[in-house]
């Protein structure tokens, strides 16, 4: 996390933020919090399914 931040201040101070490489680091940015937020949702889904195969039941049974 701190790196993320110190790489983003890093940029902002080196371009300004009319040029395109400011643009791109942006969108660069932006594309890889979203992958690696679909990979936490992703791990949970899995994690989830795992736990419910173990215990036998499925998400909307309801204990006896």
């Amino acid at each position: 996390m701190v790196v993320g931040v110190q790489a983003i201040s890093w940029c902002r101070t080196r371009f300004d933020g009319s040029s395109q490489v400011a643009l791109f680091g942006a969108l660069l940015a932006v594309l890889s919090w979203a992958y690696y937020e679909a990979q936490i949702l992703l791990g949970d889904v899995r994690l989830a399914k795992t736990l419910t195969t173990l215990r036998g039941t499925t998400a909307f049974s309801r204990p006896k």
